[in-house]
């Protein structure tokens, strides 16, 4: 099986005929502004968008007589909002999450103790979620994606609120199940500055797909980017420009990795 997630054939809205393919333990990323119909595909893929036989996810077709065996496949992250969670604990939001999917109470317990203990977050397991910041509060959303150890994590723009220590473990974390074949990641984003790093990109504007492939290579032609109203992160569009001029031959995202190139 080659691709972990595939939707055929899209008719909602402003998707006419859409077909997307993602490959199995990739990262993959879908940056579109706004308006490109990047959630609405999010809201689709994760069943929250009720469609017949369109998504497929690790051989599962969602329907409604199959929506369990779908589901159990995936896992959803958003950004914070007041409403993200649903009890007042972290306990209980985690335990609530494996007790909807009927697991036993010692496996929950160990389910739990296990992710915290991978994010060295243990000490929050007592605490009430509202007197975490809102970078640990969006750890604490992808840890709940990730309890029930889904095939597929979909993520929205989940990065946007953290700090870049928390959001650096959070890619660690992720990057080490994709590498043990555990997972696959698409990445829903309006933001450039994450997805150099992922297996294949995919530019969405205005309900189609504009533009697909390797990242670095698509990243060239920022011309595009700019055009379906993404910002172009200041370190990629510097080296494009030095590429043009010969002075490097490749991208560089840190500066201090650039200018020891440049100068040494």
């Amino acid at each position: 099986m080659d691709n972990m997630v595939e939707i055929n054939n899209l008719d909602y809205l402003d998707f006419n005929k859409f077909c997307l393919y993602i490959k199995k333990n990739s990262f993959t990323s879908i940056v579109g502004s706004i308006k490109s119909g990047k959630t609405t595909l999010v809201k689709i893929m994760s069943g929250i968008i009720p469609t017949n036989n369109v998504c497929k996810c690790n051989e599962e077709v969602l329907n409604y007589d199959n929506v369990y065996n779908y589901l159990k496949n995936i896992g959803v992250v958003f950004g914070v909002t007041k409403n993200s969670f649903i009890y007042d604990t972290v306990k209980e939001e985690l335990e609530y999450s494996l007790i909807n999917l009927g697991f036993s109470k010692n496996i929950i317990n160990r389910k739990i103790k296990k992710i915290l203990s991978d994010f060295n977050l243990l000490q929050i397991y007592d605490k009430e979620i509202n007197s975490l910041n809102v970078s640990i509060k969006q750890i604490l959303l992808f840890i709940i994606a990730l309890l029930h150890e889904p095939k597929v994590l979909l993520i929205d723009d989940a990065f946007i609120l953290m700090n870049n220590k928390d959001k650096k473990v959070i890619f660690n974390y992720l990057m080490k199940l994709k590498n043990n074949n555990d997972l696959t990641i698409v990445y829903f984003t309006t933001r450039l500055d994450d997805i150099v790093n992922c297996d294949y990109l995919y530019l969405l504007d205005s309900f189609c797909i504009k533009k697909s492939g390797s990242p670095l290579v698509l990243l060239e032609d920022d011309q595009t980017f700019y055009e379906s109203g993404l910002e172009v992160p200041f370190m990629i569009d510097l080296s494009i420009k030095l590429k043009m001029y010969g002075l490097i031959d490749k991208m560089y995202l840190d500066m201090e990795e650039l200018v020891d190139m440049i100068w040494k």
